[in-house]
């Protein structure tokens, strides 16, 4: 039996605490509240002590980091580089979810989620080295008459419809479009 690498949140009481409450945590692994199956394998593996902390850029969770030790508690010194560690851990997933998010915004149409010009541009020259193609182009008519007569709040909706009703057709592989 080995230590588990992903532990149910509803396995470990500290675990799910840090989660909760997005502070860090460290203790004894034995009765802490983990489902014995897990408990088990931590005490087969010698671990006996844990620290777990939280990895949320901009407040949100995305992981927590785990440390374990063999015999002795963990000294509020390695408890504290931990949490550095675990704030340059997120620093760094911040800076990559920020590169991310602006890789999106440059190719994606904020009103609709489709692509703009840009993310069109990329996906064809994605697909030309992969495929044959065709293209799709949609005339909405009488957009213009509907923001004009009830605003263009209605006109946004229709285009955020359209939008979604495009982004929902399932796409198939014409096989025998491709290259041999």
């Amino acid at each position: 039996m080995g230590v588990p690498k992903v532990t149910p949140l509803s396995e470990n009481a500290l675990l799910r605490r840090v989660v909760q409450t997005g502070k860090p945590e460290m203790g004894a692994n034995a009765g802490s509240g983990m489902s014995p199956t897990v408990e088990a394998a931590l005490r087969k593996a010698g671990l006996t002590h844990g620290a777990w902390i939280p990895i949320a850029p901009n407040g949100e969770i995305h992981g927590v980091l785990s440390i374990t030790t063999r015999g002795n508690a963990i000294s509020s010194d390695l408890f504290e580089r931990a949490i550095a560690l675990g704030h340059i851990v997120e620093l760094a997933l911040a800076n990559a979810l920020m590169v991310e998010q602006s890789e999106r915004d440059a190719t994606t149409d904020t009103l609709t989620g489709l692509a703009n010009r840009r993310g069109f541009d990329q996906g064809v020259e994605r697909l030309r080295a992969r495929r044959r193609f065709a293209i799709l182009s949609l005339d909405i008519d009488g957009l213009k008459l509907l923001n004009d007569t009830h605003g263009h709040a209605a006109g946004d909706a229709l285009l955020r419809g359209v939008g979604e009703a495009a982004a929902s057709v399932p796409t198939r592989v014409c096989h025998s479009c491709l290259p041999v």
